[in-house]
């Protein structure tokens, strides 16, 4: 999750739990936003820059395709129980364990709603391969060869506001696919 959600996702969190024990949570609160601060020193070391503006333009890409591959020291498992084993003895260190705890756990969410959604748009888009390629009786709308493979093709581009939707969909085989764009 960029780490603007996350400052959205915890301070909702805070000012609801504000309203109902009338004292703003800072430490959890702060802990929740600065455990980001381990993807940005990951950046840092990464492309050898320390410019946060080209870090949050990097986090910020839809298509993030490099990132973090074992946890990072903020984000790791070891790391939040030790802090909340040492909260039992140091009592602010409860709010820091609970915020890291909230960050990741908002983290993990996110991975797992978009891996759901991934799947969700796999599942649609064979279903819409099922439909066209049957409705066309499994023949390129292009040439007429019924020999080959087919790939479906957008008439109205999703980027000009087309739907992945039968009627907006063609089966094309490649080499008519490749003509039409």
């Amino acid at each position: 999750m960029h780490p603007r959600n996350h400052v959205i996702v915890s301070s909702l969190l805070a000012l609801t739990f504000t309203a109902q024990r009338h004292s703003f949570p800072w430490l959890a609160w702060s802990a929740s936003i600065l455990a980001d601060a381990d993807h940005y020193l990951w950046y840092a070391v990464r492309w050898r820059r320390l410019n946060p503006e080209s870090a949050y333009r990097h986090f910020a890409a839809d298509d993030v395709t490099e990132g973090p591959v074992a946890p990072l020291l903020l984000h790791h498992p070891l790391t939040l129980a030790l802090v909340a084993g040492l909260g039992w003895r140091y009592r602010p260190l409860r709010q820091v364990a609970w915020g890291l705890a909230f960050h990741r756990l908002v983290d993990d969410g996110s991975t797992l709603w978009q891996e759901v959604h991934r799947l969700r748009r796999r599942r649609h888009w064979r279903r819409m391969q099922d439909i066209v390629f049957a409705r066309e009786q499994y023949s390129c709308q292009g040439c007429g060869r019924t020999d080959g493979p087919l790939e479906l093709h957008h008439v109205i581009s999703e980027a000009a506001g087309g739907k992945t939707v039968p009627t907006n969909l063609v089966a094309l085989c490649p080499a008519c696919h490749d003509r039409a764009h």
